[in-house]
């Protein structure tokens, strides 16, 4: 396949320089846009056209996506850093925009002479969304009310940006002998950096974390790790307690009680009353289950020992292999460059794609020379759709979780054409050694198939406005796309799809596996893996399921209790690292350290209630609820039956985020989406 196949793509062979002028010239561009509505048109002329569309379509010429990318995921410091500085720089202008009084003027006059009737769902959602964007950033508040607000606006931008750069920094590690890091598979042992005095240093990225954790005998050890990864980016502790007071005092300024009461009105939940009454019911009805895996577990560990929150994931492991079930031995199955490859083929059979690499990259097509580009078309259509890259190991500097970069989002342009989608998986998968490539634990393979259907969703996407493209959904919807496609990784026949035994890669990678052996003469490992491997695997899809789950609850009712606090003093006078670990010891059963100490600043490791899941972590808990009832209802029976899929694809994710959520999901469903299929899958009483 050669570039003149297909569109062009994105180019990310930007020096500090153009980052510097994208960020002008956007600025050019939005006070140009700002110009032209004021200079022609009247309160009394304001029309959806003229006004609405008009400021719209300043969005669609913004590079902002590509640039928060390179913030995120560019080898070159520098290069993050400018792209971070260029962000903020487009948040400050389309702030401007926003904050304007005569532009608000303009967009109310548009709101109120508009007759609903005469536009689409699309549009009048695009109507009521614009009007929400100046009504939040200050619209009718008084004067100093609104100055107060724009000054937090611009604070929290900076905060943000601050916190993000902190997250994207080297996390540091620890230097640990071999007799601390028994238990320790061979392959991740030997991947690890050698010091002085033979010691192996263990990074606080997330597959050494993850690894110690799970394997090492020592629970010092285990301790250890788990307080350092906790305790990584001490500047972010100040920043979030400013962050979440900054939105406090705005949500008040705006007339509401909180944040979360400010975020929840335009979202599926609609109040905190409502999001915190779901998560006290799963609380309840998940408690039982909690207590049975917690005397199970305790059968694991020494008598008369607590467990604590390190030694959870050691212990659930020994429970999945008393289960016969040996993670390191099915990671051998699942190659990642390999099964990630397999799993665009699922997709591909289930939503009518065709997905190509390309192999004749020329210079800036991607931003670093492992990250792997490929070309997606629409099957029936043979349209091209866009481009999706895969950038999977860990290097300093990157971005350090999983996530999907959506690069350049596609709309419809003034001429009626739809231009390409480009669309990126981020994640950190251990890295490749000198004999075998990287292995997914099971985990990951969810976590990557899960990313990957944001990518999917974003390809898909055929909505007008690229405010609601792909992903681009109310915040307690926009993950249940991505999480029904978790369930496919626990069906035999996908998972046989997604394994090949990595020996079989490669007469490179046979001697690699050789070398591990006690004999030269033992025969290979099946290509595919057994049946009974599966079956076994698949059977473990419960174990700890009340754990995890009440995890979920705890980390979501510690974002409400942080972004709906009864009053402003109350979260001023708040001990938020204090509550942060306790709501997981008290959900989870868990200890975590002697009562009044914390294990760390956790809530200040991960981007989540920063920018991401800010007063909606209870999405991911709302979404699997979603989920698990599409899955009940459309694909348990047949989980590869195509007529199903392309109807999930042409009612869910071709929309978006530009039409009616909940509706979509009855429509898809024929009935209004339950609790119970997500506790029956759990095991829990319904």
């Amino acid at each position: 396949m050669t570039s003149h196949d297909r569109p062009s793509a994105p180019k990310f062979n930007l020096t500090e320089s153009d980052l510097a002028e994208k960020a002008e010239q956007s600025r050019k561009r939005t006070e140009a846009t700002l110009a032209a509505i004021l200079g022609s048109v009247t309160a009394e002329q304001a029309t959806f056209s003229n006004v609405i569309e008009a400021v719209e379509f300043n969005n669609r010429l913004s590079e902002y996506q590509l640039l928060a990318l390179l913030q995120n995921a560019a080898p070159d410091a520098n290069i993050r850093k400018a792209a971070s500085q260029a962000c903020q720089a487009i948040e400050h202008d389309n702030l401007a925009m926003v904050e304007n009084e005569e532009l608000f003027t303009l967009v109310d006059a548009a709101k109120r002479s508009v007759n609903d009737d005469s536009l689409t769902i699309e549009e009048k959602k695009m109507l009521d969304t614009m009007y929400r964007w100046f009504t939040d950033t200050g619209a009718k508040m008084d004067t100093e009310a609104r100055d107060r607000f724009s000054e937090i606006s611009k604070r929290s931008i900076k905060l943000r940006n601050a916190f993000m750069d902190n997250i994207a920094s080297d996390p540091g590690g620890l230097w640990m002998t071999e007799q601390q890091l028994a238990g320790l598979s061979r392959g991740k042992y030997e991947s690890l950096e050698v010091g002085p005095e033979g010691k192996r240093r263990v990074t606080l990225k997330r597959p050494d974390v993850q690894a110690a954790l799970r394997q090492c005998h020592d629970p010092e050890t285990r301790k250890a790790v788990l307080i350092a990864s906790e305790s990584i980016c001490p500047e972010n502790v100040d920043i979030f307690r400013e962050i979440v007071l900054l939105r406090d005092e705005a949500a008040r300024l705006g007339g509401f009680t909180s944040f979360a009461a400010q975020s929840t009105s335009n979202r599926l939940a609609k109040s905190p009353a409502v999001v915190n009454k779901l998560l006290q019911d799963l609380k309840r009805k998940l408690r039982p289950l909690v207590d049975r895996e917690m005397l199970e577990l305790e059968q694991l560990a020494p008598r008369g020992t607590p467990l604590h929150a390190w030694d959870f994931d050691y212990y659930h492991q020994q429970l999945l292999r008393d289960k016969n079930v040996d993670h390191d031995l099915l990671s051998e199955y699942f190659p990642a460059d390999y099964t990630i490859v397999q799993m665009m083929g699922v997709f591909q059979e289930l939503f009518g794609l065709k997905i190509e690499e390309v192999t004749d990259k020329e210079e800036g097509d991607t931003w670093h020379r492992d990250v792997k580009m490929f070309a997606v078309w629409d099957e029936e259509s043979d349209s091209f759709l866009g481009y999706l890259y895969t950038d999977i190991y860990p290097r300093p500097g990157k971005y350090n979780g999983a996530a999907n970069f959506n690069i350049r989002p596609s709309y419809i342009d003034e001429n009626g054409n739809r231009g390409p989608v480009a669309t990126a998986l981020v994640c950190n998968l251990s890295s490749p050694s000198q004999d075998r490539p990287s292995l997914l634990q099971h985990s990951e393979l969810v976590t990557v198939f899960h990313e990957l259907g944001h990518g999917i969703h974003d390809l898909l996407g055929r909505s007008k406005y690229i405010t609601f493209h792909g992903h681009r959904a109310v915040k307690d919807f926009i993950e249940a796309p991505s999480q029904l496609l978790e369930y496919w990784c626990w069906t035999p026949q996908t998972l046989k799809r997604l394994s090949c035994h990595y020996s079989h890669l490669s007469s490179q990678s046979e001697r690699a596996w050789r070398k591990h052996q006690s004999s030269a003469e033992v025969d290979l490992p099946p290509r595919d893996i057994l049946d009974g491997l599966i079956n076994s695997l698949i059977a473990t899809k419960n174990v700890n399921a009340g754990i995890l789950a009440s995890r979920q609850v705890a980390l979501a009712l510690f974002d409400m209790r942080v972004h709906d606090p009864p009053s402003h003093a109350a979260l001023e006078g708040m001990d938020i690292p204090g509550a942060f670990d306790s709501l997981l010891r008290e959900l989870t059963g868990l200890s975590r350290l002697e009562k009044g100490a914390t294990l760390g600043h956790g809530h200040v490791t991960t981007a989540h209630f920063v920018w991401g899941v800010e007063a909606s972590y209870y999405s991911y808990l709302q979404t699997r609820i979603f989920a698990a009832d599409i899955w009940k209802t459309c694909f348990r029976d047949d989980p590869m039956n195509a007529a199903a899929a392309r109807r999930y694809r042409n009612v869910i994710l071709d929309k978006g985020g530009s039409g009616d959520e909940a509706k979509m999901l009855e429509e898809l469903l024929g009935h209004a989406p339950s609790l119970g299929p997500y506790l029956e899958g759990l095991g829990a009483a319904i």
